[in-house]
């Protein structure tokens, strides 16, 4: 079940307790534990607070990191290669995207905050069929 199935399970708070138990063996890297809350934090404001007024914030992380990494094990004993197949297992359990128009303020399409790079070409530029002749 992908995270973003996960988030809708009414019982969310039952699931991640149970599978803190179940990984509580696992090996954890905290810096990615910390990274991801702080990720979430940043560009995920309502889920964040959701999270953090239910106490599942940590566990949450926790859990898709396993999650994550047992998905890109099987991605990799699938053939993928390593980098794919942590990209695909990533994007599938640790919920990077930004949250969308339903859940808060839309973010500005990218086009949008990117400035163009100033184009040093000079020469002529072909405004009318008249000037191919």
């Amino acid at each position: 079940m992908p995270a973003s199935q996960v988030l809708r399970n009414p019982n969310l708070a039952k699931w991640v307790r149970k599978k803190v138990k179940e990984y509580e063996e696992e090996p954890l890297d905290l810096r990615k534990l910390e990274g991801l809350l702080k990720t979430w934090q940043a560009g995920r404001p309502q889920m964040w607070k959701r999270l953090q007024n239910q106490d599942l914030a940590r566990d949450l992380a926790m859990v898709l990191l396993v999650e994550a990494s047992q998905a890109q094990a099987r991605y990799e004993v699938g053939g993928l290669p390593p980098t794919d197949a942590r990209e695909q297992a990533q994007a599938e359990w640790l919920l990077l995207e930004p949250e969308t128009e339903e859940a808060g303020p839309e973010a500005p399409e990218p086009w949008m905050t990117e400035v163009e790079p100033y184009s040093t070409h000079i020469g002529p530029t072909i405004t009318s069929p008249i000037q191919n002749d």
